[in-house]
């Protein structure tokens, strides 16, 4: 993966994390531990699309639907185990 493709990646990743949180209205904390797992999730499911060398939606070497299915998975699970743990 180049450097813009992976600066992308993390912006893209982020940008689902910053919405996820914006829409849950979550405190400040909740945004960092959605922004960790958006970036780990896109990143995960970008290692899987290339292990599996199965290509769903590619944008040049950025795996975008395979990276951005794992990241919003996350974020649903990250905040569903967050907020049952209050």
């Amino acid at each position: 993966m180049t450097f813009p493709a992976l600066i992308f990646s993390i912006i893209i990743s982020s940008l689902y994390a910053t919405l996820y949180h914006f829409i849950r209205g979550d405190s400040a904390f909740h945004l960092f531990v959605y922004l960790f797992v958006a970036i780990v999730g896109f990143f995960v499911g970008q290692y899987l699309d290339n292990l599996l060398n199965f290509h769903f939606y590619q944008i040049g070497t950025i795996n975008f639907g395979t990276g951005s299915f794992f990241s919003i998975v996350l974020l649903l699970l990250s905040g569903w185990i967050s907020h049952s743990i209050k």
